[in-house]
């Protein structure tokens, strides 16, 4: 692990648009990292409608495999 990442707000809608800001602008040189996963997922349906469970984000990238390259 190279980073934990933890956000916090007053709202759900509040940290979502506290991560995509953080996603956005950081940037980690000389290895692969997960980040462009999770600018993609924190903008999927399924995120947003925060009507998931623990298997959403596996559920998501078995529907989504070729769009983040996995």
């Amino acid at each position: 692990m190279i980073a934990k990442v933890i956000v916090y707000g007053e709202t759900r809608q509040e940290v979502i648009e506290k991560s995509k800001t953080f996603f956005n602008s950081y940037t980690i040189e000389g290895i692969k990292t997960n980040i462009p996963l999770f600018q993609k997922f924190i903008d999927s349906k399924e995120f947003l409608d925060g009507n998931y469970n623990t298997n959403v984000l596996m559920e998501w990238l078995l529907t989504n495999k070729e769009e983040v390259n996995i």
